[in-house]
C-alpha cells in the first residue's frame, strides 16, 4: 500500500494500521503518484517520493 502520510499523519485509527500490517500488507509511507502509464488502459504508476503533505505556513496542501 502507497500511502502520501507518514503513518503517524495517516487519517486512519492505530488499530487500522496494526491490522494492516498484521495481515501481511507492506506499506511504503511518503510516496505520491507522479505518473499514470498506459494507453486507453493503465499498466503501471510512477511514485515520487513525498517530504511534506501539508504546509504549516500557508495552511493548505502542498505535495513535495
Amino acid at each position: 500500500m502507497v500511502c502520501l502520510e507518514q503513518c503517524d499523519e495517516m487519517p486512519a485509527l492505530p488499530e487500522e494500521i496494526a491490522a494492516t500490517l498484521e495481515e501481511g500488507i507492506t506499506m511504503e509511507n511518503g510516496w505520491g503518484p507522479q505518473r499514470v502509464k498506459g494507453n486507453g488502459a493503465v499498466s503501471g504508476i510512477e511514485f515520487k517520493q513525498c517530504t511534506c503533505v501539508y504546509d504549516e505556513i500557508t495552511a493548505s496542501v502542498a505535495l513535495r
